[in-house]
């Protein structure tokens, strides 16, 4: 296999690279080309020639396609832009893709449907009620217009590192640190998981050549306000700091509850995708 990897400097794409070079040949594609540890090439998604040239070029018989517009308030600050990044760009990547000949493996969202009657299986109706969720929706039937398609929808991503500035820990855990409250939304369910282990599960799909839509998604509920206590837990500041906040006023609407069923997954055999709790337990023993 020979894998373009695009989002491959992000807090998936990065993490899916890696994973993937135990079995491919992976390159990860940037905004920008890096010449550093785990050196990407350059590539503008919204660039059709680009794109084409890119994966025909190249030579690749697979490409992971995990660059998006994932924050819900820039998609709505921007819907044009989220458009043309979420569904679009998904257009050029699955026409190149076809020329080539290549596998697409397209990263989507639990956001897809609309968190009124969870848990959601994969061939559960999509209703999005956001511009996130609507674009990230347009990007999918782009998608299964190549043979043999893999969609993986995930939820909300998150890192262990504090110093990662593409997880919302870094932010939550500067703001903890400075000893001030922090209102926070305590009503909405969501399963955080582990952007590692998303990309375990992810590459786990590719190896074993699957296709159709697949779920992947920590098995652990609880709001964004449980989130950053149990963040606050394990880095040593005080969770009395985070006051719930409820929902938050203004922005785009969220899904109440948009649990996916992994059932499909694990009986495929993928990988364990470890809730927060476990994580932390982990890092806490060492492991």
């Amino acid at each position: 296999m020979k894998i373009l990897v695009t989002g491959g400097t992000g807090l998936l794409g990065s993490r899916i690279a890696r994973e993937a070079a135990r079995f491919a040949d992976v390159v990860p594609a940037g905004h920008r080309a890096s010449g550093k540890g785990g050196a990407s090439v350059a590539l503008d998604i919204e660039n059709a020639d680009e794109v084409r040239r890119t994966i025909v070029d190249g030579g690749f018989t697979h490409v992971v396609h995990s660059a998006a517009i994932r924050d819900p308030e820039e998609c709505l600050a921007d819907p044009a832009r989220a458009y043309r990044v979420n569904a679009v760009a998904v257009e050029y990547i699955a026409a190149a893709c076809r020329e080539a000949g290549a596998t697409l493996v397209h990263v989507s969202t639990d956001y897809v449907f609309p968190g009124t009657t969870p848990p959601y299986r994969e061939e559960c109706r999509p209703q999005p009620i956001n511009v996130y969720g609507r674009t990230k929706l347009a990007g999918e039937f782009a998608a299964r217009a190549v043979d043999g398609c893999l969609v993986t929808r995930v939820p909300a991503l998150w890192s262990a590192d504090p110093e990662d500035a593409r997880s919302p820990v870094k932010g939550f855990v500067e703001k903890l640190r400075a000893g001030k409250a922090l209102p926070v939304e305590n009503t909405l369910v969501r399963h955080f998981t582990l952007a590692d282990d998303a990309a375990v599960g992810i590459a786990f799909c590719v190896e074993k050549k699957l296709s159709g839509v697949i779920h992947i998604a920590a098995g652990e509920s609880q709001t964004k306000a449980d989130f950053v206590r149990a963040v606050a837990r394990h880095f040593g500041c005080d969770p009395g700091l985070v006051v719930d906040a409820g929902v938050s006023g203004g922005g785009d609407r969220r899904p109440k509850d948009s649990t996916l069923d992994t059932s499909l997954y694990r009986s495929h055999g993928g990988p364990h995708i470890r809730g927060m709790g476990e994580v932390f337990a982990d890092l806490a023993a060492g492991a």
